[in-house]
C-alpha cells in the first residue's frame, strides 16, 4: 500500500472539538434563537476556527 491510499483516523481532539462547537451552538440558539445565530457567530464563540469551519462538525 502507498502513502496516497492509507485512510487516516481521525484526530484525537475531534470529539471534543466537535462537543465543544455543539455546546457553543446551544448556548447561542438560547441567548439569540436559531435564526438570529450565523456560523460566524458559532465560530466566534467557539474560539477561533480556521476557514473550513463546517469541516468538524459536518460529514
Amino acid at each position: 500500500m502507498t502513502a496516497g491510499n492509507q485512510v487516516r483516523g481521525p484526530y484525537a481532539k475531534t470529539a471534543g472539538r466537535v462537543e465543544h462547537i455543539l455546546d457553543a451552538t446551544a448556548e447561542l440558539f438560547a441567548a439569540s434563537g436559531y435564526r438570529a445565530a450565523t456560523m460566524k457567530d458559532i465560530a466566534q464563540r467557539a474560539g477561533r476556527m480556521g476557514s473550513r469551519r463546517d469541516r468538524h462538525v459536518l460529514p
